[in-house]
């Protein structure tokens, strides 16, 4: 899995290039940037038909899995893998949203973490189930997307991503620490429905008849 991660990173970098120093429209248009010779045909066919989209696509494989393995091995281990997962998501959500803010538009980490959080959400559901709200997801997106064809109204998106998303941590982080206080407290009766006596020894507690 490590070794498809680095493989769809590597392919995305090569795409940001076109983002990095070269109009928009050259994703779409060879003649909007650079020669027109073979070579740079050659080039911007290839990307475009190997490399642009795929790769995005393929990252994004990778993270649900790697979300699911993260959930089931936590769980395994006897700890709370949607704790787990919020906890990530929220480092995620914070390198994004500075790595935004201080460095590149185009940053996809924060949307990542807050997608993460979605995903969560849909874990255990059955594959057929799953298939139907992706469908439904792919027809929200098309609309969605065109309204935010311009850069403007991505800035807005992502800001607002970036409050919610910690405003709804704020309220979930003293909720978990309430839920940790709770599961920490002693109970009243032992293992076996024993009631430890003053003394230190336990006392058998017979159920109802």
């Amino acid at each position: 899995m490590d070794i498809a991660r680095g493989f769809a990173v590597m392919g995305i970098v090569l795409m940001n290039v076109i983002a990095f120093s070269m109009p928009e429209a050259a994703y779409i248009n060879p003649a909007a940037w650079g020669g027109m010779g073979a070579a740079d045909i050659l080039a911007w066919v290839l990307s475009f038909i190997l490399v642009d989209g795929k790769m995005r696509g393929l990252f994004s494989l990778l993270f649900g899995a790697s979300m699911l393995l993260l959930m089931d091995r936590t769980e395994m281990a006897g700890g709370n893998g949607r704790h787990r997962m919020v906890i990530r998501s929220l480092w995620l959500l914070v390198i994004g949203m500075a790595h935004y803010l201080l460095l590149w538009w185009g940053d996809i980490l924060a949307l990542y973490a807050v997608v993460g959080l979605v995903a969560m959400l849909f874990a255990g559901q059955r594959p057929l189930a799953l298939v139907k709200l992706a469908f439904l997801a792919f027809g929200i997106a098309g609309p969605l997307a065109g309204l935010l064809a311009d850069h403007a109204s991505i800035h807005l998106a992502m800001l607002t991503v970036g409050v919610v998303s910690m405003l709804g941590v704020v309220a979930y982080l003293p909720a978990r620490r309430a839920e940790r206080l709770r599961e920490s407290q002693p109970t009243a009766y032992g293992d076996d429905g024993e009631v430890p006596d003053p003394g230190g020894h336990a006392t058998d507690q017979p159920g109802p008849a």
